[in-house]
């Protein structure tokens, strides 16, 4: 992980919403394996940031670290994966 998106990511646990898209909009940029990583975090608020992150893109091992937190401890986690899950049409999470 680059020193850029490890000072967004480290920002992003604040809570705050500009940090937190901030970092959603560094990984979009990138390849997926920070998107990746982060689905993995023990982080909430990373796990949570890798979800939006991943949203549109046909990496077929991303798609399933996405689906497996479908049953994630954090109520906010799964709220955030349900919420994003076929929002536009044809578009895969």
């Amino acid at each position: 992980m680059d020193e850029e998106l490890k000072k967004a990511a480290e920002a992003a646990k604040s809570g705050k919403s500009e940090p937190f898209q901030a970092l959603v909009k560094i990984l979009r940029a990138g390849p997926p394996a920070p998107i990746k990583e982060m689905l993995a975090s023990p982080d909430a608020v990373l796990r949570r940031a890798a979800i939006l992150a991943a949203k549109g893109r046909p990496d077929a091992s991303l798609l399933a670290a996405v689906a497996a937190l479908a049953s994630d401890a954090d109520v906010a986690v799964r709220r955030m994966l349900a919420e994003n899950i076929g929002e536009e049409p044809g578009e895969k999470v």
